[in-house]
């Protein structure tokens, strides 16, 4: 499948502990991500390789016991799992309240690389660069700002603030100076063109053309299309949003082709999950 040209591993052990192993006690001896990774094409050399990175970037941590090595989610990881489900499987947030949250940071240039990871959260958690340090969002994110202040407020000067427009430009001019609406919904767009199909046929046959590895590598293809969309959609109010939004639409095609192919891929991923001695 054309579409499996150019995974990236990392992308795709994110998908795989926050749809099956987070729900599945959390840990996975590295023989059944190997087999796991098969489906795609992905080496085990590759897989083992990224494996040692997001340990050392503490998305991972790992058990050893006799010859075999379990993986699981750092805290860390667990946030970005989190965050990321609350994301995509939320629903609406409820009406705008008309205010902005402001964050806004100074880090020095020696610590570049803690600065780009901290542009990285902020735009996963929905803020937009109104200028190079200062983010904006219309949500005031209240579960995510302790975690975010916590892992970074000792590498420079954060404040946040939740604040009124008072001008000179409007809201829907500060929508388009932090964020690339029509882009965005290019995006969605193309996803729907995709994905639709795929819906489509699955409730004409009730699935029954596909076997529970291929709703298995179906579901997992599907999640990985999607979940680039919190990094890049900030999920504004709808009175924001550009006429001919395709936010909405795309997020409902998602959530009901993915429940639709879970059973079929749980019942895969259950049998190699299990299927090795602990």
């Amino acid at each position: 499948m054309a579409e499996r040209a150019g995974l990236r591993p990392r992308n795709m052990m994110f998908t795989l502990f926050g749809d099956y192993i987070y729900h599945q006690g959390g840990e996975i001896w590295v023989g059944s991500l190997i087999r796991l990774m098969q489906c795609f094409g992905i080496t085990e050399q590759a897989i083992r390789s990224e494996l040692m990175r997001m340990c050392r970037k503490d998305y991972l941590t790992v058990r050893r016991s006799g010859k075999r090595s379990y993986y699981s989610l750092s805290q860390r990881g667990q946030e970005i799992i989190e965050t990321g489900a609350r994301r995509i499987f939320a629903r609406s947030r409820g009406p705008w309240d008309q205010r902005w949250s402001v964050l806004t940071y100074s880090i020095p240039e020696e610590q570049r690389e803690v600065r780009d990871r901290l542009r990285r959260d902020l735009c996963w958690l929905g803020f937009g660069p109104l200028t190079p340090g200062v983010y904006l969002s219309p949500w005031e994110h209240a579960e995510d700002m302790p975690g975010l202040l916590q892992r970074y407020n000792s590498h420079g000067q954060i404040q946040v603030f939740r604040a009124n427009n008072a001008g000179p430009d409007d809201n829907h001019v500060l929508v388009q100076r932090c964020w690339n609406l029509p882009a965005i919904n290019d995006a969605y767009r193309a996803f729907l063109n995709r994905w639709d199909l795929g819906l489509e046929k699955f409730r004409e046959t009730g699935g029954q053309h596909l076997s529970e590895e291929e709703c298995f590598v179906e579901r997992y293809l599907l999640t990985l299309a999607y979940d680039r969309f919190p990094l890049v959609d900030p999920g504004l109010p709808r009175e924001l949003l550009p006429p001919g939004w395709l936010g909405e639409r795309a997020g409902a095609v998602f959530r009901e082709y993915h429940q639709a192919l879970e059973p079929g891929a749980m019942r895969f991923f259950s049998r190699v999950y299990e299927g090795w001695p602990a």
